[in-house]
């Protein structure tokens, strides 16, 4: 897709859609007015406790910064176990507020129910502040009360959500990108989950999708990191996270059933409680793996893996996720009855394709490229957490992709045959491969 057509799309959505915010929220009281205008409540953080301890000086500073808070609900929205709400300190510095927002109905009593949700909320906090300083995950600053109701505050991520991105970088009508720009989004998802992995070992998110992952486009547009073919990704919502060595979380426990994970993206384990082995397997990082590559099958194809909603399906997800294999990989070039339409909208890849005679040694010449997407991110989609890759080897394997993408389409017209790395990917560079920085706008 050109500059100019994906721009336009970005613009038409950041209409529709405005900025998200990466993580929760919710608002204090008195309604105020803050500089730039509109409507805004103020609200006092009471018992803040910082991420880590400063000194005198530090937490002055920190509770200036934080102690009272203009909270704007038109940005309000759910999720996990809370509402998020932009806020504004005096000085105009944006936060995410996260409030907790204790269930209204479920099994069991509802104390017990209002117990079990303050302890999770809880465990969301531990988990993000394993990653204090981590680039890729917002930042967190602390957490407190809000008129008697625990809030979490981070960092305001502006930018828009994968799945609103992939709305605007979709070549064709279905929702797909481009093979290649899917594997861009899935070596820098990838390279988050390795991040998270040294940084906080064992901790897993647990409900990777589109909505739960951001493009942050304070310092570039979504259009131009595409053409820059690297994203300045946010992994956001930890509402459902663990550690590998704890026992399954309190809110499952409490409910008896896992929590958190959407059904298109989770792997098996995480959508069942009849299986003896759940608990354990729920909080490995293999879970991340599984829904991370899912992420990418679903760039790359405008649909998830499985088809959980098809008419006259009767199994549950889970059944549907061990008992079929995923559906086989459908790229846009693959489905396209107009190729060169398509083409027009990846120009790099056109280029690559320049010398193409026809359409069918064209068809084909894409579609051993793009076999090698597949062969890195349909080993994830095992039912055997022990059968699935690391995230560093799918990282590699996509990066490698990445690289050699234009020279697998070349190779495959000039008559010869590309050499298509292991299901994994071969380590490039010497070693673990990184997204290319992103430049700053200038």
């Amino acid at each position: 897709m050109s500059g100019e057509e994906l721009r336009a799309r970005e613009g038409e959505g950041a209409r529709a859609d405005g900025r998200r915010a990466s993580e929760e929220g919710l608002a204090g009281s008195a309604a105020a007015s803050v500089p730039g205008g509109g409507a805004w409540r103020l609200a006092y953080v009471t018992d803040l406790e910082l991420p880590h301890p400063l000194d005198a000086a530090g937490r002055d500073a920190c509770l200036r910064r934080l102690s009272a808070l203009f909270l704007d609900d038109a940005c309000a929205r759910r999720g996990g176990l809370g509402r998020v709400t932009r806020a504004v300190n005096a000085t105009g510095e944006p936060f995410a507020v996260k409030a907790l927002v204790l269930p209204d109905d479920g099994p069991g009593d509802p104390a017990r129910r209002a117990e079990i949700v303050r302890r999770a909320f809880d465990e969301e906090y531990e988990s993000q502040r394993r990653l204090v300083g981590l680039e890729g995950f917002p930042q967190l600053y602390g957490r407190g009360m809000v008129d008697g109701k625990p809030v979490i505050i981070m960092e305001w991520v502006e930018g828009e959500t994968l799945e609103h991105a992939a709305r605007a970088l979709a070549v064709d009508d279905d929702g797909r990108l481009s093979p290649l720009t899917a594997a861009r989004l899935g070596r820098d998802l990838f390279e988050l989950l390795v991040r998270m992995d040294q940084k906080a070992g064992g901790l897993a998110h647990r409900d990777l999708s589109p909505a739960n992952v951001m493009v942050r486009t304070r310092e570039l547009p979504l259009a131009d990191q595409a053409e820059a073919g690297a994203f300045d990704l946010r992994i956001v919502d930890f509402g459902s996270s663990a550690l590998a060595q704890r026992r399954e979380t309190s809110l499952t426990e409490g409910f008896g059933a896992p929590r958190g994970a959407t059904p298109d993206y989770a792997p098996p384990e995480m959508l069942t409680d009849d299986v003896p082995q759940a608990p354990h397997a729920r909080v490995s990082p293999a879970v991340d793996v599984y829904a991370a590559a899912s992420v990418v099958y679903g760039l790359a194809c405008g649909r998830p893996p499985f088809d959980l909603g098809a008419e006259g399906e009767v199994r549950s997800p889970y059944r549907c996720k061990t008992e079929d294999a995923p559906a086989p990989l459908r790229t846009a070039h693959d489905a396209a009855p107009d190729l060169a339409a398509v083409l027009r909208r990846e120009p790099e890849v056109a280029a690559a394709a320049a010398s193409a005679s026809d359409e069918g040694l064209l068809r084909a010449a894409l579609a051993s490229a793009d076999a090698r997407l597949g062969a890195v991110i349909l080993p994830c989609l095992v039912v055997d957490q022990a059968a699935r890759p690391s995230a560093v080897t799918v990282r590699d394997g996509l990066a490698a992709l990445c690289r050699d993408y234009a020279d697998l389409v070349r190779r495959a017209l000039g008559g010869g045959t590309p050499d298509l790395a292991p299901a994994g990917g071969a380590p490039c560079d010497g070693g673990g491969v990184r997204p290319p920085r992103i430049p700053r706008a200038r």
